[in-house]
């Protein structure tokens, strides 16, 4: 999933580079990049995580429903057809779409994107205490931090209004979010853990 949303706003580069036939592979990467985000939920490694008490984990889940839920409505009401493939889901916090300015569409993104990154900050405490080494438990929260900065630039600046302050944003938030899957990814001790709940 990372991997495609890396590429896809790689290709977002090319597009405004104009170099010709690259910018049609902005919107299907994306898509695929959300569609793997929600299939790594069903993931047998993720539902063997357990955190015991006090499980923050159906917090994040209903934060992420009601954040897709104010996407879908955002592109249901949006002034103009949206398709997925063709434009990527930050043209719905556009503040002006074609000659409307400030749509229903814009509000329901913003509001979307905060309530997702206020899901993912909740959980990143929970992602440090997986961590094997202290170093790794020091890392996560500064790519929590880094992540939650990211999507709170994206809001604040609407590609329609600074694309690169925005793009900006968007490279932060992967890059934060890339920090805390790297700093897990070779996490032998959670692993080990996972294994013995299974």
């Amino acid at each position: 999933a990372i991997a495609c949303l890396l590429f896809s706003d790689l290709m977002i580069g090319c597009r405004m580079a104009r170099i010709p036939h690259y910018g049609a592979l902005v919107g299907p990467f994306y898509l695929a990049a959300l569609v793997l985000m929600v299939c790594s939920l069903f993931a047998r490694n993720e539902r063997r995580l357990r955190f015991g008490v006090g499980d923050p984990l159906p917090v994040v889940l209903v934060g992420g429903l009601a954040a897709a839920v104010c996407f879908g409505v955002a592109m249901a009401v949006c002034p103009v057809p949206y398709n997925p493939c063709m434009k990527m889901l930050s043209h719905l916090g556009r503040t002006q779409i074609a000659a409307f300015a400030y749509p229903a569409c814009h509000y329901l993104f913003s509001l979307g994107l905060f309530i997702g990154a206020l899901a993912s900050a909740f959980f990143t405490p929970h992602f440090a205490a997986l961590a094997e080494t202290p170093l790794r438990r020091r890392i996560i929260p500064w790519g929590g931090a880094l992540n939650f900065a990211g999507l709170c630039l994206i809001i604040a600046a609407p590609e329609n209004v600074n694309c690169l302050y925005h793009n900006t944003g968007c490279h932060f938030a992967v890059l934060g979010g890339v920090t805390i899957l790297f700093a897990l990814a070779t996490n032998t001790a959670a692993r080990r853990a996972a294994a013995l709940l299974t």
